[in-house]
């Protein structure tokens, strides 16, 4: 079956549904994808019917920013990932606005913003900075379980230099605080076991490391075995660390 045809399908058996159920169906998904090629593109065509029955829907907003993104990641040229990360962008602003006591608005809008700032080489000025910062707390402050929101924080920590706020310890605070917020939220560990691994506490790096490759339920299981898991194999070899993997390694 074609992948348009798929579409095509998908649609029309969720426009007789209100959002909830079809919003649920996407996510999960997107976040199986590593389970079936297609997956995605059934995402992107459920949100694309969640959005032209209810634009206003915000868990669809959330979603169709996530798509975009994932679309921005994946695109070949610089031009075209900033085309997707400026639509995102302006959907979770859309979210932002709509709803200001949303925390994944500021969450997906502020993941944009960073993508850009990236691109275009002013990630590590001060005022973006200061405007992811901004941002994320937001989100903790709307919710403080937000482990994406913790995580985001400790890696801006990480990678920043120290003239600009740059801070291991406080990234290190960060990202434990994601931990404790989710356990099962791979990317948390990945980074803290980086962390840990930049400031030459490789006994505590892989014990990161080893527990993530035993995490049996992930958050976001596409995102653990098509990026966590291997970047976490690659790190571990550096670290003289011996994986026990508790599956096999699947791939796109």
């Amino acid at each position: 079956m074609s992948l348009i045809l798929t579409a095509l399908l998908v649609l029309r058996t969720t426009a007789a549904t209100d959002a909830g159920p079809a919003c649920e169906r996407a996510s999960y998904l997107l976040c199986h994808q590593h389970l079936n090629q297609t997956w995605f593109d059934s995402t992107r065509a459920i949100v694309a019917g969640i959005r032209q029955r209810e634009p206003g829907n915000e868990a669809g907003l959330c979603l169709w920013a996530r798509v975009m993104l994932q679309l921005g990641d994946e695109a070949p040229g610089r031009e075209e990932k900033r085309s997707w990360y400026v639509k995102a962008r302006a959907v979770a602003d859309t979210l932002r606005r709509r709803n200001p006591k949303n925390p994944d608005g500021h969450m997906w809008w502020a993941t944009a913003q960073g993508k850009i700032g990236q691109l275009d080489g002013i990630v590590s000025s001060a005022g973006m900075v200061g405007e992811l910062k901004q941002e994320y707390q937001r989100v903790l402050e709307l919710d403080s379980s937000y482990a994406l929101a913790w995580y985001a924080l400790g890696r801006l920590y990480a990678e920043l230099p120290s003239l600009l706020g740059g801070n291991l310890n406080r990234a290190e605070e960060y990202l434990c605080r994601g931990l404790a917020a989710d356990p099962n939220y791979t990317i948390v560990r990945l980074e803290l076991a980086r962390v840990y691994s930049r400031r030459q506490r490789k006994d505590e790096g892989r014990r990161e490391l080893q527990a993530l490759l035993a995490t049996g339920q992930p958050t976001n299981p596409a995102e653990f075995v098509l990026d966590d898991r291997p970047a976490a194999l690659q790190l571990l070899k550096s670290l003289g660390g011996r994986a026990r993997l508790t599956g096999p390694v699947r791939k796109r």
